[in-house]
């Protein structure tokens, strides 16, 4: 039998997400369409060169920015008082690393300092606004200082700087980031259904809309891509979200969080210390990201540019796909959460030290790309 919260479900999907979906599809048509005018591109300067390119073709990074325009122009023309709240909060928030990233986005002229700073600016106000009380993590030696607010505050925003850049790291491959992010948003409406919070279940559609529709565009055919605004955004909105359900809903362990966030978080953490190891600035970009580094290994074993491009995100499913699967059954006990995280942990560590960074100069992978 429908009950009453399946019906407000529909009837929210229907008269205002298909709405969502066609405002996003809109603006990648244009994004992309306006990428095709070489003349556009020569005349501003708009080609994308790095270390950790893996495409060859100019490519729009303008996927965040088309996310971002997505959910305002939604939040304008919704009449859902709670949704629009939200939104108005988040968008406002995330105003200052937008101004700043989508710059870098077109120009690439923007320094990491100045980028980092923006991060810092939105990650404070996204703590601060969150509508609930923090969360408390039963963290051993450490727990107690979660009691203390300003510890809590500094602690969470740290947490979102960090998943942003973690999104931002595992960000170029078509489809990963987002399959990322749409995982994890994934295993929030799970949790959400099983609580029945219809709201959160209408928050997490509102943000799952816009992604997905985006992702049409990026995968397989790398057509458009998020660009670090992208990487920031997603990582906000998936970060905000956990944190916020987590403060709502105790009786679910925090550890569960983890599990969400678990490949963005841990390719930060890992890259850090690496480049550190290995006498390299920690915030210096490379090829030795494990996504790039299959990607090479690819190309060395005769895989074309673009299928190579795509196969990453098959490859690395076992860090994004596998917490959906995991969680539906360790939710409950912190003991197997704890052992979920330890053994993909250690998956992650084997499987760097397995591949070897192998790296083509761009001269190659144009080469390889012109046989596709």
């Amino acid at each position: 039998m429908i009950n009453l919260l399946q019906i407000q479900m529909v009837q929210f999907f229907w008269t205002n997400l298909m709405l969502l979906a066609f405002i996003c599809m809109g603006l990648c048509f244009i994004a992309i369409s306006v990428w095709k005018n070489k003349t556009f591109i020569k005349r501003f300067h708009l080609n994308y060169e790095a270390i950790q390119k893996l495409h060859v073709d100019p490519t729009p990074r303008l996927g965040g920015l088309v996310i971002f325009l997505s959910l305002i122009f939604f939040c304008l023309i919704t009449n859902n008082i709670e949704i629009k709240t939200f939104l108005t909060m988040f968008l406002t928030a995330m105003a200052a690393v937008a101004l700043i990233t989508v710059a870098e986005d077109l120009k690439q002229t923007v320094p990491f300092s100045v980028r980092l700073a923006s991060q810092f600016i939105t990650a404070s106000l996204l703590v601060l606004w969150m509508p609930s009380h923090l969360p408390i993590i039963d963290i051993p030696l450490i727990s107690q200082l979660f009691e203390v607010e300003a510890f809590r505050v500094g602690f969470f925003i740290l947490c979102l700087v960090g998943l942003m850049n973690g999104m931002n790291f595992i960000d170029g491959a078509n489809g990963l980031m987002p399959m990322v992010t749409i995982a994890g948003l994934v295993n929030l409406l799970f949790l959400s259904i099983l609580s029945s919070d219809s709201y959160y279940i209408s928050l997490i559609l509102v943000n799952l809309i816009p992604m997905t529709t985006s992702l049409f565009f990026n995968y397989p055919f790398g057509k458009i891509f998020a660009g670090d605004f992208g990487a920031y955004l997603y990582g906000s909105i998936l970060g905000f979200l956990t944190i916020n359900f987590f403060a709502v809903h105790p009786e679910f362990s925090s550890w569960t969080a983890l599990l969400i966030v678990f490949y963005p978080s841990l390719e930060l953490v890992y890259s850090f210390f690496r480049k550190i190891i290995q006498g390299k600035s920690p915030f210096e970009p490379d090829r030795s990201h494990l996504h790039i580094k299959v990607f090479d290994l690819l190309l060395k074993g005769g895989a074309k540019h673009s299928l190579a491009n795509n196969l990453i995100v098959i490859f690395i499913s076992i860090f994004w796909l596998a917490p959906m699967f995991i969680i539906p059954w360790v939710y409950t006990s912190t003991s197997l959460i704890l052992l979920s995280l330890i053994i993909l942990t250690f998956i992650y560590i084997a499987l760097n030290i397995v591949i070897p960074s192998v790296f083509k100069p761009q001269a190659t992978l144009e080469k390889n790309n012109n046989l596709v």
